[in-house]
């Protein structure tokens, strides 16, 4: 009998602790943004100067993240490895 409670004793502990767990794990932190989707690129060609321009922009702010220019022979380099 005394077997059977410790193991009772056990079981419910090791419930208790598991449920505890799942519970603080589905608190989320809504403080800091998710960065996925906040990004937006642009590219235009210019042949004037046989480059490649590239505009990073944040979608969220509408600031200009960052500007690039990229000669036309690297850009293909480039657009290859991937």
């Amino acid at each position: 009998m005394k077997l059977k409670n410790q193991l009772l004793n056990i079981s419910i502990t090791g419930a208790f602790i598991i449920l505890i767990s799942i519970f603080l794990m589905s608190f989320n932190n809504s403080d800091t943004p998710n960065p996925v989707g906040t990004y937006q690129i642009s590219t235009t060609m210019s042949s004037e100067f046989n480059m490649v321009l590239e505009t990073v922009i944040d979608t969220r702010t509408g600031e200009v993240v960052s500007r690039n220019k990229v000669g036309l022979v690297k850009y293909d380099k480039v657009k290859k490895e991937k």
